[in-house]
């Protein structure tokens, strides 16, 4: 992804990310600023029990995810954010940046390295 390669946080990665592949054109926020500056589509404030979303995915979608050891947490319900590309045999596949490292894998994959994570709200862009 252009504009990434130094490494950027996850917000501008995924913002860039949806636009390069799927032309979609995110206001540019910090994390736990995402949804209030693009359009929420679907939020739950069970922590981690509602993965009704799953259902709801569609590519281009970016998904705020809980980390709750995150530095920022106070900031918000979420302080992670991934784009959500389809599925690849059954499975919800996203990308994402965590410091200069990107990812491309499933959202279990995720799920299972980063164990506590979990996904809060999906975004769309306003227009």
């Amino acid at each position: 992804i252009r504009g990434t390669e130094q490494g950027t946080h996850c917000a501008r990665y995924a913002a860039i990310a949806a636009n390069e592949l799927f032309g979609f054109n995110y206001t540019r926020a910090d994390a736990w600023d995402f949804a209030k500056a693009n359009r929420s589509v679907w939020h739950t404030k069970n922590k981690g029990d509602d993965t009704s979303y799953r259902q709801r995915l569609k590519p281009g979608q970016i998904l705020g995810i809980r980390n709750p050891t995150s530095d920022f947490k106070k900031k918000g319900e979420y302080t992670h954010l991934a784009l959500y590309l389809g599925t690849q045999n059954g499975k919800p596949i996203i990308m994402h940046q965590v410091g200069k490292e990107n990812f491309l894998e499933t959202l279990d994959e995720l799920f299972q390295r980063k164990k506590g994570w979990y996904g809060v709200e999906l975004i769309e862009p306003k227009n």
